[in-house]
């Protein structure tokens, strides 16, 4: 289904910024 996607699409970006967040946090 076209909404569940983009919603899976929404977290992955969110989990990747997060990621990103906290290797920046921790140098």
């Amino acid at each position: 289904w076209k909404m569940h996607k983009k919603n899976e699409n929404f977290l992955e970006e969110e989990n990747k910024q997060l990621t990103y967040m906290r290797h920046h946090h921790q140098l």
